[in-house]
């Protein structure tokens, strides 16, 4: 067993091998998505209320502008920013494959995670473990909750508990939540819920496009991310998982130069060796130099078995 609290700042990367993309590979989707009249991107945002010349000019200025992410491109485009959110709600919805989730293959580090933490129903009761997370899939959540029934025979009522009980903020919302997810109003203003899986249903994205926010959206505030800088001294260990390093990211969760905190440790999987000396020398996060993906970095660096 762990023997010392432990926080898990999750990236993109950390959920790539359970379906869901970069935010490169979101982005080259949403462009072919958008290039054909017939896709259901197209149809549902007709749906919608968007019209094909509107469709049309967020797709081509998408992509002359080369930006790295969705979110890049709507920091200075921010009058798309509502049809943004129903794309990416569309995009990642879709996604939501259950399967995916409980595959022994392709990098499973949630299989490795729960075995890790939660050998038995007896340690249901660990709080050794935390999660920030800036994606907006509920992966993470549907995993444990359905691990806890089928694997500990537990009910679906303590499985909830459990999971309710966990330190889990979405830095920047999620796709709604889960139906047995008690709502914080840490994650989204939205008490929108749908159940895991790949709706793609208009009504469905509307609902989910209202969950998310968007990093570089102007009126964004301090507050919702308060909560979150003000706990990570609580963990003796913090780990970033399949993280891209943004500087707005990592200053809104309170990590700078001069940030008191315990070493912080993060993988490095595609990080150029440029990003990683930045990253290190500016941020004092030591990044592991063999580049290993999450499951690998949580077997070699962590050592979980």
């Amino acid at each position: 067993m762990p023997d010392e609290p432990i926080l898990l700042v999750l990236g993109a990367g950390a959920s790539v091998p359970f379906g869901f993309p970069t935010g490169r590979d979101l982005c080259d989707s949403i462009i072919d998505g958008l290039a054909d009249d017939s896709s259901p991107i197209r149809r549902t945002l007709g749906e919608l209320g968007y019209g094909d010349e509107d469709i049309g000019d967020f797709r081509d200025r998408l992509t002359r502008s080369v930006a790295g992410t969705i979110d890049q491109f709507l920091e200075h485009n921010w009058r798309y920013s509502d049809m943004g959110r129903a794309i990416m709600a569309h995009e990642l919805a879709r996604r939501e494959d259950e399967a995916r989730l409980f595959d022994r293959k392709n990098g499973n580090w949630y299989a490795l995670l729960a075995r890790h933490f939660f050998p038995g129903p007896s340690d249901l009761d660990n709080r050794r473990i935390g999660f920030v997370t800036f994606n907006y899939d509920r992966s993470l959540e549907h995993f444990l909750f359905t691990w806890i029934v089928n694997r500990l025979n537990r009910t679906e009522a303590d499985a909830a508990r459990f999971v309710n009980s966990l330190t889990i903020d979405h830095m920047y919302g999620k796709l709604g939540h889960l139906p047995w997810e008690q709502p914080n109003a840490q994650d989204t203003a939205s008490s929108y819920s749908r159940p895991y899986g790949m709706e793609v249903a208009c009504d469905a994205i509307a609902g989910c496009a209202e969950c998310l926010r968007i990093p570089y959206d102007p009126g964004i505030t301090r507050e919702p991310f308060r909560h979150v800088s003000l706990h990570l001294g609580s963990y003796r260990a913090i780990h970033f998982l399949g993280f891209g390093y943004d500087d707005l990211n990592l200053r809104r969760l309170g990590v700078t130069e001069d940030h008191g905190l315990t070493t912080l440790h993060g993988s490095a999987y595609k990080v150029g060796q440029r990003v990683k000396e930045r990253i290190e020398s500016g941020y004092r996060i030591q990044l592991d130099r063999e580049g290993r993906p999450a499951l690998e970095y949580l077997q070699e660096v962590l050592g979980w078995e």
